[in-house]
């Protein structure tokens, strides 16, 4: 029994020495906990400062490219609708130089047909005008048994025919209204009303029409007491004037003959729009 309880006493006192001596060993390692989480918080304080410099970089960054972009797009815009501009522009000069270039050679036409159609409002007014006795109303027809047969195309299905003679000598003279025949040569004979003094003729083709079927070469023959006098050959000139006159020897007769030997170039048929004869 004495010996257990000095043990007891012992260990008492020993854990109370244990205690003692652990106080101080507990208050370092607390200082020594504390200074290293106080060292761990500054270390965090240093890299979330850190991370904060380094986003706030970025997103410095990032605003200045976002800056940058609507300025690029802006210049890109700017010189894109510039380029678009001087294209226009350029198309539009283009446009504008062919339509006053257009307008210039329509202007010079209208003027040169203005006087032309007032040399002829002037001839028709005059009292001393020629007389064209190759007219229908003045009394001349044709001579069918020496004028060359209409031109004719035949198709499968359908054929085309050409205009008589008749309208050669008759004061309408619009498009396509002519008399034609098959190939470059043929003749055209007029047999006036009564016996007249040809001194002058006249061939006319319209410029609206293609003149490669206008006649070049032909002579005339003035039917005097039913034979032919030739009277000599002439040569419709293209390019010319639509209404061409030729001088002949003053001669007294009962009709003309128009022998064309030639067009302008048309194989398949010769037009003729309308013949005079002046006396």
């Amino acid at each position: 029994m004495e010996n257990r309880r000095p043990i007891r006493i012992q260990k008492k006192e020993e854990i109370f020495r244990i205690k003692e001596t652990a106080q101080p060993v507990d208050n370092s390692a607390a200082a020594g906990s504390t200074n290293s989480i106080n060292t761990n918080k500054e270390e965090d304080s240093d890299e979330t400062t850190a991370s904060d410099a380094l986003s706030t970089e970025e997103e410095d960054e990032v605003a200045a490219k976002k800056q940058k972009t609507p300025h690029l797009l802006k210049y890109a815009t700017f010189y894109w609708s510039a380029i678009m501009c001087i294209i226009i522009g350029y198309l539009f000069h283009c446009v504008n130089h062919k339509c006053e270039t257009n307008i210039k050679t329509m202007a010079q036409a209208n003027h040169i047909l203005t006087e032309k159609i007032n040399q002829l409002e002037s001839l028709l007014h005059s009292k001393h005008r020629e007389i064209d006795v190759a007219d229908y109303l003045e009394g001349a027809r044709i001579i069918h048994d020496l004028t060359t047969d209409s031109f004719v195309k035949k198709g499968w299905l359908n054929s085309v025919k050409g205009l008589g003679a008749e309208v050669a000598i008759d004061r309408v003279c619009t498009k396509y209204h002519c008399y034609s025949f098959k190939g470059s040569e043929g003749k055209l004979a007029i047999a006036f009303k009564n016996e007249k003094v040809i001194r002058k003729i006249g061939i006319i083709h319209p410029s609206y029409d293609n003149k490669s079927s206008a006649m070049k070469s032909f002579f005339v023959d003035c039917i005097v007491n039913n034979n032919h006098v030739c009277m000599g050959e002439f040569e419709y000139e293209v390019p010319g004037d639509a209404f061409q006159q030729f001088l002949i020897p003053p001669t007294k007769c009962t009709g003309i003959v128009f022998r064309i030997k030639s067009n302008h170039g048309k194989k398949e048929y010769t037009c003729i729009y309308k013949v005079y004869a002046f006396e």
